[in-house]
């Protein structure tokens, strides 16, 4: 009783709300390789602009815009919205679908907020509350999340409050600052080589806003600040809070896991404590922006080791006419410096990118995340990305390579190279078909497989992955999967079969949902889970088995509704393995 007393008083802080984007938030993600899964901030800036906005407003366009999956162009469409000017899009454009997934015709409803509680059930049980509403020039949003195994039923936590005063809006409590290009202060989740790179390298910060993941590590906490000029924007914050990780050598290790169960977790709970002062100003060009961030921390751990360190950036993009450039370097004063740069033309249906990246061994800024091969910081990189994107009626022609390789640093360090290629091919014979082929070829240096001269020898990989898709509508699919992965020792091939439908009844929704997969030599194969709304969660399936799942949604009102799933996981091909039984509820309140 103590903690749920516990649980209502933080609760009772916000009023809250939340139901028209449970069901039709698969349509949104589909569109997406279950491989790489959106943050968790974007499934809740989705959640919350479905809740509180009816239709693309400036307000809700603010909102879609710190979307981190939008490209350069969606993002000048919603800034157009922003300004007040009115935009039709076309039936075919994602913006489009993604409006009309947010906003499906409904009774219109005053909405002051969102709210939602959700249980998950494995081995352990998880909770998650998270809410978000609006009073007057108020924004207000709290998160709450233990994961399996923590003692502490509120073990992470989390609020921000924003309001709006003439040309200035606040922020108070946790928040991130995106600007640049991901050199200096960025989001959680980095660039990677991919599909569809070059659109994601040349997004641009817009300053100081609500941060509302999970992501236990990166926030700021504190106060943070953006003043609108008619010519530009300047952004500040301050910053103290303890993160999860550790000092070693003057290089700070952050925890990314977020969990606390193990000794070595506990201990590193809130080991560090940090302090971080930033600020950055961009000016508007008649083709562009040009911006400077400046910024500096200290960290000092209990074990008094301690680092200082700041960080100045300048960035600044062009366009002219159908040709779009882009630029960041950054400085430390741990004489380490990383820069990116970038040219993209796009040509009615044609599109070619490039993009350069240098970063020093051990750079290290604030909140640095850019794009990247090695995650090791350690590990600094020189890379050359290009990309090039055909539309031919339906069908879809993408094409991508990088080459990069590794810095030396001490005298005696062997080199480390190499390369990735991928070519994607998606067509659709008919409107209910679609036939997504793609190749990948992978290429790098690895420390355990031998030296050749002053080398490390490299792995080649190649990925050949089909996957057809029958869609009766939005409710009803079929997709099957095939994969085929080689390397020097082995050439073998996975292959799985999904089937999903939706069926409504009134105020019932019912979700079935079956995965079969055989896997060979550990080919994986990823497929989208059964989710609760709010969720982005992705089936992966590492050995041979199959998996059966349903959920049950049920609106007693347009104010309110409660989601349940349930799934049975056997590793196993002939179901000899005991079943992994999963279960989750979801309660979404509105007013």
């Amino acid at each position: 009783m103590q903690i749920w007393g516990l649980l209502l008083t933080r609760l009772a802080l916000v009023i809250l709300v939340c139901h028209s984007w449970c069901f039709s938030q698969y349509d949104i993600i589909e569109n997406f390789d279950p491989e790489n899964s959106l943050p968790e901030s974007d499934l809740i800036i989705l959640s919350t602009a479905g809740s509180i906005y009816h239709n693309l407003t400036p307000e809700s366009a603010v909102l879609l815009s710190q979307l981190s999956f939008l490209t350069e162009e969606e993002n000048n469409i919603l800034d157009q919205v922003i300004h007040g000017n009115t935009i039709e899009l076309t039936p075919d454009s994602r913006l489009f679908t993604l409006t009309k997934s947010l906003w499906s015709p409904r009774q219109d409803i005053k909405i002051s907020g969102t709210v939602f509680h959700r249980i998950n059930k494995v081995y352990d049980v998880q909770y998650k509350w998270s809410g978000e509403f609006n009073i007057g020039q108020f924004t207000m949003g709290v998160l709450g999340e233990r994961d399996p195994y923590e003692s502490n039923i509120l073990d992470y936590n989390s609020f921000f409050i924003r309001t709006n005063y003439k040309n200035f809006d606040y922020t108070i409590g946790s928040y991130q600052m995106l600007a640049g290009h991901g050199l200096g202060s960025w989001r959680p989740f980095p660039v990677k080589s991919d599909f569809g790179t070059t659109n994601s390298a040349f997004r641009q910060g817009r300053g100081i806003q609500p941060f509302r993941s999970g992501h236990e590590s990166w926030a700021y906490r504190g106060l943070g600040w953006n003043q609108i000029f008619n010519k530009g924007q300047l952004s500040g914050g301050i910053s103290h809070r303890k993160i999860d990780g550790s000092i070693v050598d003057h290089k700070i290790k952050m925890s990314d896991l977020g969990l606390h169960v193990s000794d070595t977790q506990i201990n590193n709970h809130g080991n560090v404590s940090e302090t971080i002062g930033i600020g950055g100003w961009e000016s508007d060009l008649r083709n562009g922006k040009i911006g400077i961030i400046i910024g500096g921390g200290s960290w000092y751990d209990k074990n008094e080791n301690k680092l200082i360190n700041l960080v100045s950036s300048f960035y600044g993009n062009y366009r002219y006419s159908d040709l779009s450039i882009f630029s960041e370097v950054a400085f430390t004063s741990q004489n380490k410096k990383a820069v990116i740069s970038g040219a993209k033309l796009k040509k009615d249906s044609f599109q070619y990118g490039i993009v350069l990246r240098h970063i020093d061994l051990n750079y290290f800024a604030i909140r640095d995340n850019m794009f990247r091969n090695w995650s090791n910081t350690a590990q600094g990189e020189f890379s050359f990305f290009q990309e090039l994107r055909i539309r031919i009626g339906s069908s879809y022609l993408n094409i991508y390579s990088d080459i990069f390789e590794r810095l030396l640093g001490d005298e005696g360090e062997f080199e480390k190279t190499g390369n990735k290629t991928g070519i994607s091919l998606i067509i659709k014979p008919r409107h209910r078909w679609q036939v997504r082929t793609q190749l990948k070829y992978q290429e790098s240096s690895s420390d355990t497989y031998g030296f050749e001269g002053s080398h490390l020898s490299s792995v080649p990989v190649s990925t050949f992955k089909t996957t057809i898709k029958w869609s009766r509508n939005s409710s009803h699919n079929v997709q099957f999967q095939i994969l085929k992965k080689s390397t020097q020792e082995n050439l073998s091939s996975s292959w799985g079969l999904q089937v999903r439908n939706q069926y409504d009844f009134g105020l019932w929704v019912i979700k079935t949902f079956w995965m079969s997969s055989v896997i060979n030599e550990n080919k994986k194969l990823y497929y989208w889970d059964l989710t609760l709304p709010g969720e982005m969660r992705t089936k992966v399936f590492s050995d041979s088995g199959h998996y059966l799942g349903m959920g049950i949604g049920y609106k007693p009102s347009t104010l309110s509704m409660i989601n349940f799933r349930v799934s049975s996981s056997w590793n196993a091909w002939n179901f000899n393995a005991l079943p992994i039984v999963r279960a989750a509820m979801q309660v979404n309140l509105s007013i």
